[in-house]
Parts: C-alpha cells; structure tokens; sequence
C-alpha cells in the first residue's frame, strides 16, 4: 500500500497511480483494512485526480467511521485542482461531508443501488457541473455485483 504505479496506455495518454490506507484499524468483522485506488490522469491537457474506494460496511465501522474514511480520502485530495471520487460509500449520508468541502455530488438523488438504499456515489470538484440526465443508475447489472452502479458524464 502507498506503491505508484505508472501506465503507459497509449500514444500521450500516462496514468499515476497509487493505492493508500484509509482506515489506519482493523474493521471489526473479517479484520479487513479499507483502501482506496488513486490515479492521476491527463484529460484535456488538464490533471484530473481519480479515486476509487469502497467503505466500510456498517458492520465494520460507525457512520463517524465511514465519515473519516472518506475524510482521508479528501484530505489526499486536497492539493489537487480537479478531482473525481467515486464507489461504494456503505451510506448515503456520507456525502454530505464532500458538499460541506466544496464537492458537487450529481448521483445524491436517484434509484437504490442497494437493497438497503442509494450508497454507490460519484464527487466532484473543479470540473464543471454535468447537465441533467447526466448521471444516473445502472439497473441491470446482469449480477456482476450486489450494488447497482451509480454512473455519470460530463456531457458533450
């Protein structure tokens, strides 16, 4: 964990990448340590940094828990001009913290992508605000997953 990686995918187009430690204990079920996938990427002659991550479950950790997790997340965030954040936050709630710091959050309203409620979120800062019907939820995930995917473009 904290390794960089980098990519050449193709003629101009380099990706950094790092995974770090969010969650500096030991989730209480399974003993499972969070991470989050960062990347560094070139869109447009601009730097724009990419997180995945996926919080603990409310198993694994409080609502304040799952709050300093994706703090950490911000936090590394931080000196970065543009940034997307996306995955599975575990909680709907969570957002809240990326609006108090500036993010936008076009996936807050929509369709469950749980059984349980809207936890699958995509933030974003310095980059301009996608038009409506922009974002919205995968319904048939023809069963990759037990979450049904949050999605968003940035329009034309």
């Amino acid at each position: 964990i904290g390794t960089d990686v980098t990519l050449e995918i193709g003629p101009g187009v380099v990706v950094k990448m790092n995974r770090f430690a969010y969650q500096q204990h030991l989730g209480v079920v399974g003993r499972l340590q969070r991470t989050a996938t960062a990347a560094t990427i070139r869109v447009a002659g601009s730097l724009v940094r990419v997180y995945s991550a996926h919080l603990s479950t409310m198993v694994g950790a409080t609502a304040a828990g799952r709050r300093a997790q994706l703090g950490a997340i911000l936090a590394d965030a931080g000196p970065h001009e543009r940034v997307v954040s996306g995955g599975d936050m575990n909680s709907h709630g969570v957002g809240r913290l990326c609006r108090e710091r500036g993010y936008l959050w076009p996936t807050e309203h929509g369709p469950r992508t749980t059984r349980f409620g809207r936890w699958d979120h995509i933030f974003f800062t310095g980059l301009t605000s996608p038009p409506d019907g922009s974002t919205g939820t995968v319904l048939d995930g023809r069963g990759a997953s037990d979450h049904r995917a949050a999605l968003g473009s940035r329009g034309k």
